[in-house]
């Protein structure tokens, strides 16, 4: 009929244990949380949202976090929302993004401006310039510090978050070379990896972009899949080729095919050791992509 089905995050723990975020009809019944166990699909209970759960983020598989305008928890098998009655959203605000270093330091980032943290006990809301649009977080584990991707008028911005404080590192507008990106991760305490047209990277001692791969023209690659500097994932698409995943092994990228699908929305990639999982939206159904090393 005329319902459509979505995945937007996705969270691998093992080939035997992958959870995936969205907004989901199988046939009436509704759902937007899916977990997978290597045989067969567990539905949750719907958490209402109109506009689904859009980002995950798991401490371990006892501790899940998700995003969905406001924070979801589930905990020892209980899902439950997260208090957010005291940061005042405007605008149409929402997380959905997360990433932590831990249960007592959490991020979360969205549409207008949206920065919100986690200490353990409350969540505090931290002030910004709605204008700008954040898509994609990541941080560094040892210090707690994260870093989102986002933008204004097309012109990519990353913003470091730490100690309760945003500030632009990074502006496509004013900076040399002028890069995009809808994704982002840490691959090392100095350097962020970013990737859309361009794979690049961002060194935060020097403050300093530069092309990390040279693609071949016609490469949109908004997702990365990260496991560890010679072994990472980029999913996207190549003008009149259809979808590709690309391997980077420390020294060269690799174009591996994937199944042709029209009208594809990408959702995220995440990958543990040698399974990965790649979540979208295809011609109103959710699908999902599982890559395994054999």
């Amino acid at each position: 009929g005329y319902a459509s089905s979505l995945f937007d995050d996705v969270w691998v723990f093992d080939e035997n244990n992958i959870w995936v975020v969205g907004d989901l009809d199988l046939d009436g019944n509704y759902t937007n949380i899916m977990r997978w166990d290597g045989k067969k699909w567990f539905p949750f209970s719907r958490e209402f949202n109109s506009a689904g759960i859009s980002g995950i983020w798991a401490k371990d598989t006892s501790a899940i976090y998700f995003a969905s305008g406001i924070v979801l928890k589930y905990k020892n098998g209980t899902i439950a929302w997260e208090d957010f009655s005291k940061l005042n959203f405007t605008n149409n605000q929402g997380v959905e993004k997360i990433w932590g270093s831990s249960e007592k330091n959490i991020w979360g980032v969205g549409k207008w401006g949206t920065i919100v943290h986690y200490d353990g006990k409350e969540w505090k809301k931290i002030e910004f310039d709605n204008s700008y649009n954040f898509y994609g977080i990541t941080g560094n584990k040892n210090t707690g510090t994260a870093y989102t991707v986002g933008g204004i008028n097309h012109q990519t911005v990353i913003v470091e978050l730490k100690e309760l404080k945003a500030r632009i590192i990074y502006n496509e507008s004013t900076m040399i070379p002028s890069l995009s990106a809808y994704d982002i991760e840490m691959i090392n305490d100095k350097e962020l990896l970013l990737s859309n047209a361009d794979i690049w990277k961002f060194n935060l001692d020097k403050g300093r972009a530069e092309v990390f791969q040279n693609l071949d023209p016609g490469y949109i690659l908004p997702n990365i899949g990260y496991n560890k500097e010679n072994d990472i994932f980029f999913w996207g698409s190549k003008l009149n080729s259809g979808e590709k995943l690309i391997h980077y092994n420390g020294k060269r990228i690799k174009e591996i095919d994937l199944p042709i699908r029209e009208y594809v929305i990408y959702g995220n990639i995440n990958w543990k050791n040698n399974v990965g999982a790649l979540a979208g939206f295809s011609n109103n159904k959710a699908y999902l992509i599982i890559v395994k090393r054999l």
